[in-house]
This record gives C-alpha cells, sequence and structure tokens, in this order.
C-alpha cells in the first residue's frame, strides 16, 4: 500500500495556479488550432490551379499565468529565457497548406496539417515536453472573382482539430489538451 500526503499550504498553492494556468491555455489553443490555410486569395481559380504553404507562428500563454506555475514548484526561470516575463511563454504552431481549385465551377478546396513532436521544446531548450497534431480543411465558393479592380469575394466552410499533450518531466504527468474548432 502506498499513501501520498500534502502539506494544505501546498495544494493550496498548486490548484489555483494551476486554474490560471489551464484558463489561459484554454484561451490561447483556438489561435493555435486556426493558423494555416490562410494564405491565398479569396478564390484561386479553376482547376488546375492550385498552391501549397507553409504556415509558421506562434501564440502566448501570458507570463503571469506561467509565473503562478513556477511559483508553486519554487522553481525559477532560467536567465536565458527572460524573453519569456515580457512576451509571454510561446505555444508554436506550424502547418502545411495545399489547396486545389475546382472542377467546371468557382470553388477550392484546401487540407492543412502540423505536427509537433514531443522533442520541440528541448531543441529550441525549454525543458518541456510538448506534442500536437493540427489537422483541418475548408471549402470556398466564390460569389465574386478577381477582374480589375473588384476584389475577390467568396463565402466558405472550414474545420480545423487540435490534440495536443504538454508536461514537465520529472515534475509532473502530461495533461492532453483535446480541442476542435
Amino acid at each position: 500500500i502506498a499513501l501520498s500526503a500534502f502539506p494544505q499550504d501546498y495544494m493550496a498553492d498548486i490548484v489555483p495556479a494551476f486554474e490560471t494556468f489551464a484558463q489561459d491555455v484554454a484561451n490561447v489553443l483556438p489561435f493555435n488550432a486556426s493558423v494555416g490555410l490562410g494564405w491565398s486569395t479569396a478564390h484561386v481559380g479553376q482547376f488546375p490551379h492550385f498552391g501549397v504553404g507553409v504556415t509558421v507562428g506562434a501564440t502566448t500563454i501570458p507570463f503571469a499565468s506561467v509565473q503562478t506555475v513556477l511559483d508553486a514548484f519554487a522553481i525559477t526561470l532560467p536567465s536565458e529565457f527572460s524573453y519569456v516575463e515580457k512576451y509571454g511563454f510561446p505555444v508554436p504552431a506550424y502547418t502545411v497548406d495545399a489547396r486545389i481549385g475546382g472542377f467546371g465551377i468557382p470553388f477550392d478546396i484546401g487540407l492543412k496539417v502540423g505536427y509537433a513532436s514531443p522533442e520541440l521544446m528541448a531543441k529550441i531548450g525549454l525543458p518541456l515536453s510538448l506534442d500536437y497534431l493540427l489537422a483541418g480543411g475548408d471549402f470556398r465558393f466564390a460569389l465574386v472573382q478577381d477582374k480589375g479592380f473588384a476584389p475577390a469575394v467568396s463565402v466558405g466552410v472550414g474545420y480545423s482539430y487540435m490534440k495536443g499533450n504538454l508536461a514537465v518531466p520529472g515534475l509532473i504527468a502530461g495533461t492532453t489538451i483535446d480541442l476542435q474548432v
């Protein structure tokens, strides 16, 4: 039989710290899930028009919520990561996108996929494990095609799926976050 016991004061610091952190992560993840498929015009044209692109970016978790977690575990941020205090904790996002024009009628279809391996954060020097899978697609129908001074206008619908895991090795077990946007 194994028992664990934490002093009440210790848990009193950890629970609110993670509640704040979790709320800020929940506010940031929809922006990461929406990365991709935004590089083309309103309508790429009829087949055989197509395009391939890469979208790279990051959203940031406010440092105040990261600091509460660090303080709860008495962890000091290394000086080489002092930029996190100013800009927030970066959550990278990237996708490879492809879009192809429709056949016969003015529409196009786009697909995106992004994957980050658990070793990504370690490669940039952060003692974390972060991995995610981002996939999605959209369908756009051209209402007005780009001619002269008239801009292209389209209407569309899309779906993005993001699943990820963030862990601090040796400190806490990873928590899987499923997000569908």
